[in-house]
């Protein structure tokens, strides 16, 4: 460890909030190379040559627009519970970009992207699939959800990634003031995208409103919120319990998980394997909603 040290410092365009991600031995454009990705809170892309002279690989990929809270909204949640920027030392102008860590599939030369855009009511969350061996954007699609619902909801956890499905968590805007649409809460949610399509598979919401006291692993409890976000769409549920191996020196060797088995709509239940059997998992039909 007596050679660590500083090599190099890379300049991005705004803060990094998502953790840079290293890949080795990447085709990128014809040339084989170990690169760093990373993602600024503006929502842009960089690609970085990981070996001197750590030069810039391509042009920024650019997700749009940030999303930009109104003077209204801003004093409810408050700047300091959103990302500041250097050009703007008083806060006046804070934004929601990407705030979570992608996920990189090496089999498919792919990384997913959860970042927020500056459009409907107060911003959209949105996930997007980038070719790693080409600096491009592969496809680009909306998280599901109302207005609000995309108000109130922020990307804050890492994607996962598991049998190529992706993964997205949100959890709800809670910090703030609970005022006008903050007083709602709809807490956490997880939904599920078809790596290969991005094709939306489903969402877990982790509890109802407080005022509703659902509870989420009463199969008799609908999980829709009063405001109809979900009807008609499908929710998954934990039905069941499974146990997974934790490593000796966790000091535990197993831990309970929630095993999602089935697919709920609002007139029906359709069957769902276990997302921990071998790939592809999907629900048994598919419609866009």
């Amino acid at each position: 460890m007596r050679d660590f040290q500083l090599l190099a410092t890379l300049v991005v365009d705004g803060p990094v909030l998502a953790q840079p991600l290293f890949v080795q031995s990447v085709n990128f454009r014809g040339t084989r190379r170990s690169m760093v990705w990373i993602a600024t809170a503006k929502n842009n892309i960089y690609a970085f040559h990981a070996d001197p002279p750590f030069e810039q690989l391509s042009d920024v990929i650019h997700l749009g627009a940030p999303y930009e809270p109104n003077r209204a909204d801003l004093a409810l949640v408050g700047a300091s519970l959103l990302t500041c920027l250097r050009e703007d030392p008083a806060c006046q102008h804070p934004i929601i970009g990407i705030e979570s860590t992608p996920v990189i599939d090496r089999d498919s030369g792919t990384m997913f992207v959860g970042y927020r855009r500056n459009t409907r009511l107060a911003g959209e969350q949105r996930l997007a699939a980038i070719d790693i061996r080409t600096g491009q954007k592969r496809s680009d699609v909306a998280v599901p959800g109302s207005d609000i619902w995309h108000k109130l909801h922020r990307n804050r956890a890492s994607l996962l990634l598991d049998h190529k499905v992706v993964f997205l968590a949100f959890s709800a805007i809670n910090e703030g003031k609970r005022e006008g649409d903050y007083r709602k809460s709809y807490q956490g949610w997880v939904h599920a995208f078809d790596a290969d399509t991005l094709f939306h598979l489903g969402s877990y919401r982790t509890i109802r409103d407080p005022g509703n006291h659902g509870n989420p692993l009463d199969p008799s409890d609908d999980a829709l919120d009063g405001g109809g976000y979900g009807k008609g769409r499908r929710v998954w549920r934990p039905m069941a319990r499974a146990t997974y191996s934790l490593p000796p020196a966790m000091g535990q060797s197993t831990r309970a998980l929630p095993t999602l088995t089935t697919c709920r709509t609002a007139s029906s239940a359709l069957p769902l394997p276990d997302p921990r059997s071998a790939p592809p998992w999907r629900v048994a039909t598919r419609q866009p909603w």
